[in-house]
């Protein structure tokens, strides 16, 4: 049996679980390639509840990314990649979306490249 001492551990490492598995954290930087500029953040969700974040942070996140390597922008790669990070199964109990971004620079920057 539990003792009382036992049990008030317990339930905040019980709480922050439930928390963590259900709620999406927003956009994170996830598999980003560098020598093709290409940045990639995502986001996982459990089950059926997609909480289609906003794309502000995910841009931000891209943006930043793509200044530290010497880009002045990112511009997104039109549509989202969605798929199954764990199944149950046939169902999938954490879904992961990712969207990319491609890293660019200005058109004069290109210019001197092209030359």
């Amino acid at each position: 049996m539990f003792s009382i001492r036992r049990l008030t551990t317990l339930i905040p490492v019980f709480l922050m679980v439930a928390g963590c598995a259900s709620a999406p954290h927003g956009w994170i930087p996830s598999d980003s390639d560098r020598e093709l500029a290409i940045v990639r953040v995502s986001y996982e969700y459990a089950k059926a509840s997609d909480p289609s974040l906003t794309d502000t942070q995910a841009g931000e996140i891209a943006g930043n990314r793509c200044a530290t390597w010497g880009y002045e922008r990112a511009e997104v790669i039109p549509g989202n990649l969605r798929k199954c990070s764990v199944k149950s199964g046939e169902r999938c109990d954490l879904w992961k979306v990712t969207r990319e971004y491609q890293c660019t620079k200005d058109a004069a920057f290109a210019a001197t490249l092209a030359r």
